[in-house]
């Protein structure tokens, strides 16, 4: 490692051996330049572009996660044929690393709001299901900042990512969700779509919209918790089966009691699922047996500083 933080000579050697014809000699000079005079050289950097278009798959998935990981915002800024480069692997790349790499790349470079994310967010309405799933995760970064115009947008024909939970794609929908998951906790433009996705007819996006549900809601988001109850008194027309599945239910990923092995989520299916973000969130399991107003009181005591239990005055009322 000594050897290598030498001089420039060395650094500009090895920019010269990523464009040697032997892919094992381009793999390996890669591999050397993670230290911080490689990650610092504008040369090195454009020779690892360069490797973006090389016929090795192999190759372009590492010099994807070699600039991810080790280059500047503002080099990759600097460099307009690498962000090019990068769009178009996201776009037309076949599913895999490469793909999913560039839309980590992209991520990094518009996550703040630059106006290039106006060149990344039409790939959220591309054909390719996949394409859109990469689309999404370029926008990680700009949900943890909130940059306007990726959670919410007055023009209906722009996309954001709440409305990419109607995909008809399960892989994209399971994307946006947990995209939104990564949004600050009490966001509303995060939370308030994901109590639809509770009601997905397939089990994996109810059970990862309750998980996101769960880590966004802050003590003081009383409406976001006064819907999971709503959903658990709606959604009772299989209420004989409701003890069963909380008491399996109050393990971690033991919900999928709800699943009836059909395409088409049943009523208990949708109340399993706001059963999980509530035991998440800490809500006992006696009271959510008890149903939604039991829930409501447990919510209104807690954002007081309490713990999710039930004030005298719910007895008072002559509940039991």
């Amino acid at each position: 490692t000594g050897w290598f933080q030498g001089g420039k000579e060395t650094l500009l050697m090895l920019a010269k051996a990523l464009g040697d014809g032997d892919v094992d000699v381009r793999w390996h000079a890669l591999g050397k330049l993670n230290f911080e005079g490689g990650r610092r050289n504008a040369t090195v950097f454009k020779a690892a572009v360069q490797l973006l278009s090389d016929e090795v798959d192999g190759v372009r998935a590492a010099a994807i996660d070699w600039i991810a990981n080790t280059t500047s915002e503002t080099m990759l800024l600097a460099d307009e044929s690498g962000f090019e480069m990068m769009l178009r692997m996201a776009e037309n790349a076949a599913p895999g690393k490469s793909k999913m790499g560039a839309a980590a790349v992209l991520s990094r470079i518009v996550g703040s709001g630059h106006p290039k994310i106006k060149l990344v967010m039409p790939l959220m309405q591309h054909k390719h299901p996949m394409t859109r799933v990469a689309g999404i995760w370029a926008m990680e970064e700009a949900v943890k900042n909130l940059v306007s115009g990726v959670l919410w947008n007055s023009q209906q024909e722009q996309p954001t990512i709440p409305r990419c939970l109607n995909d008809p794609d399960r892989r994209v929908r399971l994307a946006a969700i947990e995209v939104l998951g990564g949004a600050p906790p009490g966001t509303p433009e995060a939370m308030n779509p994901l109590v639809y996705c509770l009601q997905d007819d397939v089990l994996e996006v109810r059970n990862l919209a309750a998980d996101m549900m769960a880590k966004l809601i802050t003590r003081q988001d009383i409406q976001a918790q006064y819907s999971l109850a709503r959903l658990v008194d709606v959604h009772n027309k299989k209420q004989g089966q409701l003890g069963t599945g909380c008491d399996i239910g109050s393990r971690y990923k033991s919900l999928e009691v709800g699943y009836t092995g059909k395409m088409k989520r049943l009523d208990f299916d949708v109340r399993n699922a706001a059963i999980r973000a509530l035991r998440q969130l800490g809500v006992p399991l006696d009271i959510i047996l008890r149903g939604g107003t039991a829930i409501e009181r447990a919510v209104e005591r807690h954002s007081l500083g309490f713990k999710y239990e039930l004030p005298p005055s719910y007895f008072e009322a002559g509940n039991k």
